[in-house]
């Protein structure tokens, strides 16, 4: 993967019954104060499951470089292990956008 291009992260968490909105609260306001200031930071968006058992955020970041020197900042690392209580399951993978489809307008 080239660090040149911009990159997504996607974060899927498996979410302890009753805890999708502290969860989502949580990463909103982290994102908010910490996640945004960072260079390369291009947005997160955060995804709620209909029955409550997941959040997915998907975020953008400009490069594989940018999102690694987030998670090894003083911000990152502290946010590590702030989960626990409220999720079973955290995966995450980095993704770099092979095919985009869009409607036709005629």
């Amino acid at each position: 993967m080239s660090d040149n291009k911009p990159i997504t992260l996607i974060n899927v968490f498996s979410v302890r019954p009753g805890k999708q909105q502290e969860l989502l609260d949580h990463v909103s306001e982290f994102s908010e104060r910490v996640a945004k200031k960072m260079p390369g930071f291009i947005s997160a968006t955060f995804h709620a499951s209909f029955d409550g058992s997941r959040v997915v955020n998907v975020a953008q970041w400009e490069s594989t470089e940018a999102f690694y020197a987030f998670l090894d900042s003083p911000g990152g690392r502290a946010d590590r292990g702030q989960y626990g209580h409220m999720t079973q399951r955290i995966e995450y993978n980095l993704y770099t956008a092979a095919a985009q489809i869009e409607p036709t307008k005629e």
